[in-house]
């Protein structure tokens, strides 16, 4: 309260030097813009009837808004600060900056006389006043959250007013131009905080209600003696899951392959910094020329070909769910799919579950900003919709255009929770008959890309980056993106590669490279990535004309070609050819953050979110600031994800293993062949480190 008391009383300061600042300006314009008074005048009246929504429909908002423009005519100075907190004009305009956000801060803290009402901070996108041929830069149908690419400007006005009152002035200003104003109900906010609603209500119950479990947990686990009952209990301890989170020393079956958990770590980053720019373009930004002039430039290539860390992601899932699946038929385990199924559903959906429910709930209170509600409630409209299709695994299906109902990023989820579903329909031909097992992935793998091929070719779908000048076309890039039947190739790749894998470690087939083998196999692999990565940049030019078979051939076989190479990585690193990138990559220090990887691919998202859409005035791209947030992002998101695995993933993880060792201790007492370890080893393959015994 003391502090509440002595930062106003500065703030009274300032205001009290305001009208000797006014008149030291007045002086000022007189020597440096000598002007007529009447012609002073009459510009300060016609500014106001531009800004002020005068012309507005409801009688309240004219009435304040009459007496707003009086009291700037009067140069009253809470008026005047209203005003001046509207935009102006952009600076750098013939650089492309045509977004200007004015000053929030001010707009929101301006009280009228006897609190009449306050500030009320009003975003304006606009059509019809840039040239036709900027419209290509604006999406049909938008899948991420982004502004109008054209001029855009804020304006103060009383909290009385609504969007609508906003929206028919601003239509009567335009209207000289031939231009129109676009407004949304969120493109406006004030210093009212947004209200809370039941959905809010009962979130908030939920996390505390997991808060107190976890807390009565973590203090039955210091204060009572082992047994059955305290197990189930203790699933939710908080010292039990730290230490089982930062646990480095603990062996699990998942290190017969260690690399892949740094390789994952690495394609976590990779997908942070593709998301990270999506980000900066959906923001008001400086110097939009510059990315024109650059966007073809090799530099920029690893950015806009951030994509391709998925196919990693799904290599490396089908390295592991093949790998498992071997390992489970050697130690005699009889293959249930409901069980197979179940295990891998509840420990990927609850993280999920939390995530989406503070995203689609309190989310919306974290922060605020000129653009923060108009771009976050993007992201939730489809939240009360489709929210089924997210813990289905269906979105990339049911609804694409919307499919970014909550959580964006949970189309790879769906289609990577789909192909694990229907892997057992090659793996029990692979376990049973070898070759005919790899004969129908290769079948399968030749379908997905041959399907791609023709889909690509029909809908003539232009290859390139995530930064792209023509974005009339963007919808339709979302049905070879999402769709799973496109997007199989590298995980077929990974059931390949984790079928030679556990030949080569469990029936210790001897394979060794010789020195040139190795030399031959890095240069080829490294080169095919460095290649398939900066070859965008052909595509990228704003001169490239669409050419069917040369854009077909690359959208479609860049993404297999990459998973080839990275499949030579870890070939090499488990075999003994992997040098030092064997040794980053399989690093112990690294198990932590591999656990939290799940978390992390849930809440990065939302992380970046916070920090973009609360903006307040335009940003500056470049790849220093790009790298800063992108260092941010990582450390962050890390940060948010341990208390995501703590709350949710670790106890969901620590219940499931021990309803398997009930069964274990079931079919113990059978006197069936199970090894006793097996039981309590077979888990999902993305979060195969996770059920270590303490």
């Amino acid at each position: 309260m003391q502090l509440s008391v002595m930062n106003r009383s500065r703030a009274n300061k300032i205001d009290d030097m305001l009208p000797a600042i006014l008149e030291r300006l007045s002086a000022v314009q007189e020597v440096l813009a000598p002007l007529p008074k009447e012609v002073l005048e009459e510009a300060i009246y016609h500014t106001a009837s531009y800004y002020i929504p005068i012309d507005s429909e409801t009688e309240l908002c004219r009435n304040h808004s009459a007496l707003l423009f009086e009291s700037f005519l009067r140069y009253e100075i809470w008026a005047l600060k209203m005003v001046d907190a509207s935009s102006k004009g952009s600076p750098g305009l013939l650089d492309g900056n045509v977004m200007d956000l004015g000053n929030y801060g001010q707009c929101i803290s301006v009280e009228a006389p006897g609190e009449l009402f306050t500030g009320q901070h009003c975003v304006i996108e606009t059509q019809g006043i840039m040239p036709v041929d900027m419209d290509s830069l604006n999406p049909k149908r938008p899948v991420l959250p982004t502004l109008r690419l054209d001029l855009m400007f804020s304006v103060c006005v009383p909290s009385s007013c609504t969007p609508g009152d906003v929206k028919t002035h601003m239509d009567l200003a335009l209207n000289s131009v031939n231009a129109t104003a676009i407004i949304y109900n969120s493109s406006c906010s004030s210093a009212s905080p947004i209200p809370f609603e039941n959905k809010d209500y009962i979130a908030m119950l939920i996390l505390i209600l997991i808060a107190l479990l976890i807390g009565l947990s973590t203090w039955f686990d210091k204060h009572s003696e082992n047994s059955a009952g305290c197990k189930v209990i203790k699933c939710f301890s908080l010292v039990q899951n730290t230490r089982q989170l930062l646990d480095t020393s603990c062996p699990d079956v998942s290190d017969t392959i260690p690399c892949l958990r740094g390789l994952r770590i690495l394609a976590l980053a990779w997908l942070m910094l593709g998301y990270r720019m999506l980000h900066l373009l959906a923001c008001p930004n400086h110097r939009f020329k510059y990315l024109v002039e650059n966007i073809d430039n090799v530099a920029w290539a690893p950015v806009e070909n951030a994509h391709l860390s998925v196919e990693i992601f799904l290599l490396v899932t089908g390295v592991h769910v093949t790998y498992k699946f071997f390992l489970q038929d050697r130690q005699g385990r009889k293959f249930r799919y409901f069980e197979f199924f179940l295990k891998y559903y509840l420990r990927l959906t609850f993280p999920l579950a939390l995530v989406m429910l503070v995203y689609g709930t309190v989310a919306m209170h974290f922060t605020d900003g000129p653009i923060w509600r108009r771009l976050f409630e993007f992201l939730q409209l489809f939240c009360q919709k489709n929210w089924w299709s997210n813990l289905l695994y269906v979105s990339n299906y049911v609804n694409p255009y919307e499919m970014v109902s909550v959580l964006p990023q949970t189309w790879y989820l769906a289609i990577e929770f789909q192909l694990y579903a229907l892997s057992p329909l090659l793996l029990l031909p692979l376990v049973r008959n070898p070759r005919r097992g790899l004969f129908f992935i290769a079948i399968a793998f030749l379908a997905t890309i041959v399907g791609g091929i023709i889909n690509s070719y029909m809908m003539e779908i232009q290859a390139g980056g995530l930064i792209r000048l023509d974005r009339t076309r963007e919808g339709t890039n979302v049905l070879d993106y999402f769709y799973t039947q496109y997007r199989a190739a590298s995980f077929l790749i990974g059931m390949a590669l984790g079928f030679l894998l556990f030949r080569i470690k469990e029936d210790h087939w001897a394979v060794q490279f010789s020195k040139m083998q190795v030399l031959v196999g890095w240069v080829a692999a490294l080169s095919l990535f460095a290649t398939t990565v900066l070859a965008v940049s052909i595509f990228q030019d704003p001169l490239y004309v669409y050419t069917a078979w040369l854009d077909t051939a690359y959208g479609i076989l860049h993404r297999p070609t990459l998973s080839l190479a990275v499949s030579w990585f870890i070939l090499a690193c488990s075999t003994g050819s992997g040098g030092f990138l064997n040794t980053i990559l399989s690093w112990r220090p690294l198990l932590p953050l591999y656990r939290l990887s799940h978390c992390v691919f849930l809440v990065h998202f939302l992380v970046q979110d916070i920090q973009a859409f609360s903006t307040r005035t335009a940003i500056t791209i470049d790849f220093l600031n790009l790298w800063y947030m992108v260092f941010a992002d990582f450390f962050i998101s890390h940060l948010v994800a341990v208390v995501v695995y703590l709350a949710v993933e670790a106890p969901v993880i620590n219940l499931i293993s021990l309803v398997e060792e009930g069964g274990k201790d079931t079919e113990e007492r059978g006197h069936t062949s199970q090894p006793a370890s097996f039981t309590k080893n077979v888990i999902h393959p993305e979060h195969s480190l996770h059920l270590e015994k303490l």
